[in-house]
């Protein structure tokens, strides 16, 4: 928040930091030692609450994320499945390939 100077504070003439009308929307308004601070309610933010979290703009690019990150998580989890089966594979390739050596050394 905002102060008046310094030398106002403990001036009993200075107008006070918090008034009715200082924070905005719902939030209330905490004396500082420096001034003021405004503790806004959820959803809302700003140096007097002004301003809302969820506008059309936040709301939209919030969607756009989430949609990114499950196309990478499904991205991701096909690239893990991939490896998976192609290590499965490779460790089958050589225990069978062990398996033959060992029964060609029993012979």
């Amino acid at each position: 928040g905002t102060s008046p100077t310094s030398s106002d504070r403990g001036n009993p003439s200075a107008l006070p930091y918090c008034t009715d009308t200082t924070c905005g929307d719902g939030g209330t308004c905490r004396e500082t030692d420096t001034g003021y601070t405004c503790m806004c309610p959820s959803l809302r933010t700003g140096q007097h609450c002004e301003t809302a979290w969820f506008t059309p703009v936040l709301l939209a690019n919030i969607t756009s994320s989430i949609v990114k990150l499950t196309h990478q998580q499904r991205t991701m989890g096909k690239t893990l499945r991939d490896n998976a089966d192609k290590t499965a594979q490779k460790v089958s390739e050589f225990l069978e390939s062990l398996a033959a050596r060992i029964e060609s050394s029993m012979e």
